[in-house]
């Protein structure tokens, strides 16, 4: 019992990746019916701490693999260079001035909520999933976002300067009045005027 419990533990990333994919029309009938059957029973096995972390608000260079975070400690909070790795980060009510500069954040988990002025630049967000996520400002300057996902994301004003966006999937989702410049498209192209 021990070991399904910590299989389904360690899926939960990536079954709720696919089951907001499968949302947009991607993925298999009967991915999203077992998405759904292995998040409710890991949600019933481990679930969502309301506090964060001791280090809150200031978890500059912090080791956070696989950490949850969730709620109002993630406002004005300072990740910059932490080991993010494998995090679940649900934002609700939003992430506001919250600073991620040289974090990674390497197949983390960032979904439902808002952010504002979020700053990501130089962050290692290799293979991250964004899903159900609105807001304005968010700074990706020289991040790597290589096979990153988009998943139902509205935002504005997102700086993508200097990013690297290979292979990464952007599913309903919406970027206005936002940066591109030097910035590697999906298809590896590199633009100064969008992907």
């Amino acid at each position: 019992m021990r070991l399904r419990t910590t299989a389904i533990l360690a899926t939960t990333a990536a079954a709720t990746s696919i089951a907001l994919l499968a949302g947009c029309g991607g993925g298999a009938p009967e991915a999203t019916t077992s998405t759904a059957t292995s998040t409710t029973v890991a949600r019933k096995a481990a679930p969502r701490a309301a506090s964060g972390p001791a280090c809150l608000p200031n978890c500059a260079n912090a080791d956070l693999r696989s950490v949850t975070l969730q709620g109002k400690g993630l406002i004005r909070a300072d990740f910059s260079g932490a080991d993010l790795s494998e995090a679940k980060i649900y934002p609700g009510p939003f992430l506001f001035l919250t600073n991620f500069t040289g974090a990674n954040l390497s197949r983390a988990l960032v979904a439902e909520g808002q952010f504002q002025m979020v700053n990501f630049e130089g962050a290692n967000l290799t293979g991250v999933t964004f899903g159900r996520m609105n807001g304005i400002g968010a700074n990706f300057t020289d991040a790597n976002l290589t096979d990153a996902m988009f998943i139902r994301v509205l935002a504005s004003q997102v700086n993508f300067t200097g990013a690297n966006l290979i292979g990464a999937r952007i599913r309903e989702t919406t970027f206005s009045r936002s940066t591109f410049s030097n910035t590697t498209c999906p298809n590896g192209t590199v633009t100064n005027t969008g992907c």
